[in-house]
């Protein structure tokens, strides 16, 4: 199906998949160039995705540069195998226009984000305005430090976001 439509994909500025049976790793298997155009994408109900991008130095594909540079808005939905939005460090620029970012109904998740221990927090989402999480049960923090084995704190957001009270 991916070989039907790749030159759609490169071109796409809008991109809503639902119920994809067949693709683990998005980006490296359904746009190698990186959806250089996309603004924004939706996946529901894909039970098979393990990642969005994987970027870890441990496999031989390498993301491009552009990857997801014009992604303004990421949602996901009932992907119950995710393991994490991006595998490995972002590269710098990725996601560098990421305003919204919803994550539902992930029940592997544990870490949205890796990034590596000399990574600005400041700089890896500095157009981020709407964070929506809910009925992620194993979420454990937003970004995990993965080379120094440990896990912080959401201080990434300290400059850009208020949360304002919570009232029941």
């Amino acid at each position: 199906m991916v070989k039907c439509f790749s030159k759609l994909l490169k071109r796409s500025q809008v991109l809503h998949l639902l119920e994809l049976t067949d693709t683990r790793h998005v980006v490296y298997e359904l746009d190698k160039e990186g959806f250089v155009e996309l603004k924004y994408l939706s996946l529901w109900q894909c039970p098979t995705v393990q990642y969005i991008l994987h970027s870890s130095t441990s496999v031989e594909w390498v993301p491009p540069p552009n990857t997801f540079r014009m992604l303004e808005e990421l949602f996901l939905r009932g992907l119950h195998n995710l393991e994490a939005v991006c595998h490995g460090p972002i590269p710098m620029g990725y996601f560098g226009n990421l305003r919204i970012l919803k994550l539902w109904g992930c029940k592997r998740l544990k870490y949205v984000f890796s990034l590596p221990a000399q990574h600005g927090r400041e700089s890896a989402f500095p157009q981020l305005q709407h964070l929506d999480l809910a009925f992620l049960p194993e979420l454990i923090s937003f970004y995990s430090t993965r080379s120094s084995g440990t896990q912080e704190s959401m201080t990434v957001f300290s400059q850009q976001a208020a949360f304002p009270p919570w009232s029941p």
